[in-house]
């Protein structure tokens, strides 16, 4: 009994040091992770700051809370445009190793419509871009975006209703000669998978011109995701979506993804009958 007794106290120690080991190497990897460049603090430009007197105008709480109404009008306006329209969508999409190396490296473009309010995408050319060859079908790289894909949740959007966000004035700056407005928001709980964020809008008009956020709060298995987007007017005659930067990692111990995808939208034009 002594014997056995000793055996399992053994066993018992051996696994709790693999569980300190496993602990330490997550740990780890998440460090790692977090230290690298992201599209969020690896392309910070000079920030030039905006009139005083219309910072000050915004400054005040009930100006700034009205701006931000008109700010979710100009969204859900796009929001409305976008699904009940079609639009190209060229895509890249890498998945890289800790080292940053590309592992995946694939890019294709696809006509996207929403018939009965559902995304559809119909991909007329797909490459690899590591081999440099065309591809057919559904790739592993594509299976595996699909299968672990999360839908955030942002504010301004019809998902997010406009009281379930906090939002506080970061500012006036001048962006491509027009001055415009932070709004920083962060969601109320319960979280969720919702995403905090800041836009830069038109100060004149409540106009979105640029966005960038994160998840507020990332749960297993997903440890990051990051995204940043620019607006402008379109085939359309609108301002609609014109880029998406998307940097995305998840995983546990040696098994983890860490992906970068690159989406530049444009031929906005209605929706061709299915």
């Amino acid at each position: 009994m002594a014997r056995k007794s000793g055996k399992l106290a053994i066993a018992g120690v051996a696994l709790l040091g693999l569980a300190g080991a496993g602990y330490y190497a997550e740990a780890d990897r998440r460090s790692k992770l977090q230290s690298q460049s992201t599209i969020l603090n690896g392309k910070s430009a000079k920030v030039v700051e905006g009139p005083a007197d219309l910072a000050a105008k915004f400054a005040d709480a009930d100006r700034f809370l009205a701006f931000c109404r008109q700010v979710n009008d100009k969204y859900l306006a796009m929001n409305g445009r976008y699904k009940t329209s079609q639009h190209r969508r060229r895509q890249r999409t890498r998945q890289v190793d800790a080292e940053g190396k590309a592992t995946a490296d694939e890019e294709f473009v696809a006509y996207v419509d929403f018939p009965s309010g559902k995304e559809r995408q119909r991909v007329v050319e797909q490459t690899d871009r590591l081999t440099g060859k065309k591809t057919e079908g559904v790739t592993s790289l594509q299976k595996d975006l699909t299968e672990g894909r999360k839908e955030w949740i942002y504010a301004f959007s019809p998902e997010g209703p406009f009281d379930e966000f906090t939002y506080v004035f970061g500012g006036v700056e001048m962006l491509d000669g027009q001055s415009v407005v932070k709004v920083e928001y962060t969601p109320k709980p319960p979280y969720g998978n919702r995403v905090a964020g800041t836009v830069w809008a038109d100060a004149a008009t409540g106009q979105p011109m640029k966005f960038a956020g994160r998840a507020f709060k990332p749960s297993f298995p997903v440890d990051k995701y990051e995204i940043a987007v620019r607006y402008g007017v379109s085939e359309n005659g609108h301002p609609q979506i014109r880029t998406i930067e998307i940097d995305g990692a998840g995983g546990f111990l040696f098994i983890s993804r860490h992906y970068l995808i690159s989406i530049a939208v444009d031929d906005y034009r209605p929706a061709e009958t299915p």
